[in-house]
Order: C-alpha cells, then sequence, then structure tokens
C-alpha cells in the first residue's frame, strides 16, 4: 500500500521516464483540471458570501473585541502609555456606527446627511473631553486591524494620545456598496467628569436623528470562514504547483536536462506574482 502511494506520488510530482521527464501534475490537462477546480471553489466561496448561507454561517472572522483591546494596548504600553478600558457606552456607540454605515451604505467618518461621529458618543449618553474614532473594513484578524492602523500617522496618533482613558470596538459584518463587508469601529474618548447624568428627563431631539437601533453584541462566533477559506484554496493550489516546478527545475538543472518547452522559473515567478496579487487584492481598508 505504501509503495504504491510513494510511486503514484513519484508520478504526479517527479518528473521521470514514466511521466515524459514532466510530473503529472504540471501536463497540459493536468494544470487545466486543476485551474478549473480552482475557479470552481472560488465561484462557491464568493457565491456563499453574497447569499443566505453566508448570513447562516457567517464570515469566518477572527476578529474579537478582546484581542482588538489586548493589541491596542499592548501599542500603547510600548510607547509609555497607560491602558484603555473598554467602556459599555462607548462599544454599544461604535456598533451603532456601523449600523449607520450600512443603512446609509457609506465609507467614512460623516454620513451621506451629514452625521458627525461625534453624534454616537451623545446618543448613547457618553459625555467626553477628548474624543476619536478608527474605522477598518475588510480585515481577517485583530491583529492585522491595529497593524495596518499602527502604520498610519493618523490613525497611530489616535491609538497613542495620552489623554485617552477608556475605548469602544464593534465588529459588524453587512453589505456595503455592494459588497459583503466586515467593518471594525474604535472609538477613543476621554469621560466629561463635571458631567452629572438627569434622570427622568425625555431625551432632547437632535437635529441629526438616526433611527432606533438596539445594540447588539460586539463579539461573534463564527463557524466557518468563507472569505479566508476560498483564498486559501487558492494559496495551497498555488504552492503545490510552485513545488512541483522548483523540483522538476531542479531534477533538470542537475540531470543536464534540455526541454524545448517553456522555462520552470519563469512559470514560478508568474504563480508568485499571482500570489502576491491574491495578498493585495485581500487587503483591508482603513480611514
Amino acid at each position: 500500500m505504501m509503495r504504491s502511494i510513494m510511486k503514484y506520488l513519484k508520478h504526479v510530482f517527479l518528473p521521470h521516464q514514466g511521466n515524459n521527464y514532466r510530473a503529472k501534475v504540471l501536463h497540459h490537462d493536468s494544470l487545466t483540471y486543476i485551474m478549473g477546480l480552482l475557479l470552481i471553489t472560488v465561484l462557491i466561496f464568493r457565491t456563499s458570501a453574497t447569499t443566505s448561507f453566508h448570513k447562516v454561517l457567517g464570515a469566518s472572522l477572527n476578529i474579537q473585541t478582546q484581542a482588538l483591546l489586548l493589541d491596542t494596548n499592548k501599542e500603547r504600553a510600548q510607547n509609555g502609555l497607560g491602558a484603555l478600558t473598554l467602556n459599555k457606552q462607548l462599544s454599544e456607540a461604535a456598533a451603532d456606527k456601523a449600523h449607520d454605515m450600512f443603512a446609509h451604505d457609506y465609507w467614512n467618518h460623516y454620513s451621506p446627511t451629514g452625521t458627525s461621529p461625534w453624534y454616537f458618543f451623545t446618543k448613547h449618553d457618553y459625555h467626553y473631553l477628548y474624543a476619536g474614532e478608527n474605522l477598518a473594513k475588510d480585515f481577517s484578524d485583530s491583529s492585522k486591524v491595529v497593524h495596518a492602523w499602527m502604520q498610519s500617522p493618523k490613525h497611530r496618533e489616535n491609538i497613542l494620545r495620552s489623554e485617552y482613558t477608556e475605548i469602544g470596538f464593534a465588529v459588524e459584518e453587512g453589505i456595503l456598496q455592494g459588497k459583503p463587508t466586515v467593518l471594525v469601529v474604535q472609538l477613543l474618548a476621554t469621560p466629561d467628569p463635571s458631567y452629572v447624568p438627569i434622570k427622568d428627563t425625555a431625551p432632547q431631539q437632535k437635529s441629526n436623528a438616526l433611527n432606533a437601533y438596539s445594540a447588539p453584541s460586539v463579539q461573534k462566533t463564527k463557524l466557518i470562514n468563507t472569505a479566508v477559506w476560498g483564498r486559501n484554496a487558492m494559496l495551497f493550489v498555488l504552492a503545490v504547483l510552485i513545488s512541483a516546478l522548483a523540483i522538476d527545475m531542479y531534477i533538470f538543472e542537475k540531470q543536464k536536462m534540455y526541454r524545448s518547452t517553456g522555462k520552470s522559473v519563469f512559470h514560478i515567478i508568474f504563480l508568485f506574482v499571482v500570489i502576491v496579487g491574491i495578498f493585495v487584492i485581500n487587503t483591508g481598508a482603513i480611514i
């Protein structure tokens, strides 16, 4: 049994007389099947991201509120600043902001109707001396979100502002500008110690009032990562092809063989460019 498996793997991945000195995985018919399978895989995950299947199983993320908080405080500690405390009102305000972005289909700090980020603070009865907002979308990992913010001077300045003492996060999924999107909202602030809540008083009317939202949990449990699965499937297939090409090139160089067909090194370079393109396309955005 083991001998048969090894013989099959040799036929698939190593050039020898039995496969006309070209690994079976690199034959034209095999490459056609592989590319077809890759295309079908991508289409399946793309489709699942825009149907009810996506809504049931989720977008399989690894973005959690506690991880965002830890990474943010880690950056502050490395710069000699105190840790921020997670505040429930700020997290509810962040979730409200994310819902508003989906509802009004915008990717900006200000809504198309002119609603400012600061509206969501006061809407949830959070009165501040200092306040800031960082936004991110389409990241699949908490550390990548914070890393991207830290690479941007303005976002970095927000995170490292010494006056801030509290923070809130929201991680929400929805359709933004026609695409399935994961939004991360980070609100930073210092509460106003002079503010005294007024009880039993009707809330003031706002000229830019929004539809009321119930603030859900900002932390979700995911079952399947549709976005990452599709990307990883492509990367796995490309890695297999690059490995086969590298082995093929090594054996031909070692045995001083000649082949009139295309050079493996150019194929490897092409596949590396494709991999870089996949990572670039899947890079999230911040504002």
